[in-house]
């Protein structure tokens, strides 16, 4: 399903789902759990740079890491990021992620 992910390339055992359902602060219920379409929901409303920083964050690789990876400065990190998780808070994530939209 996701085995060739970016995700997958950082998180062997955390699921697009769990991660979601922290970030909404919402029941395990509610979120669908369809990785393919999590991700894929997540990849369509990110730039590249904001997804890989996004799912690099999330496990928990350091922050020089990531500015290394992403040639990037702390400063340009810490908007990306900031950017990336307003994205995914938007009522239209929420809702393509909700089971009951």
């Amino acid at each position: 399903m996701l085995d060739n992910s970016l995700w997958r390339q950082y998180h062997s055992t955390k699921s697009i789902h769990d991660t979601l359902v922290t970030i909404y602060g919402c029941e395990d219920f509610d979120i669908t759990s369809d990785e393919k379409a999590l991700y894929a929901s997540i990849k369509r409303r990110l730039t590249k740079k904001e997804l890989r920083a996004f799912i690099m964050k999330e496990a928990t690789v350091s922050d020089s890491v990531i500015c290394n990876t992403l040639h990037v400065n702390e400063d340009e990190l810490e908007l990306m990021l900031r950017k990336a998780y307003r994205k995914i808070r938007q009522d239209g994530m929420r809702n393509e992620a909700s089971l009951n939209n």
